[in-house]
């Protein structure tokens, strides 16, 4: 691929959407600890 062509495209999301393994950190609880 030429480097001309490729794009790269980044998205803000709440720290509470972050997910693993499809389950969200608000839903798992782990981002009780985390400093906003």
């Amino acid at each position: 691929m030429r480097p001309d062509t490729i794009r790269v495209v980044i998205q803000e999301v709440p720290r509470e959407n972050w997910g693993v393994g499809g389950v969200t950190l608000a839903d798992s609880g782990q981002d009780e600890g985390l400093p906003r």
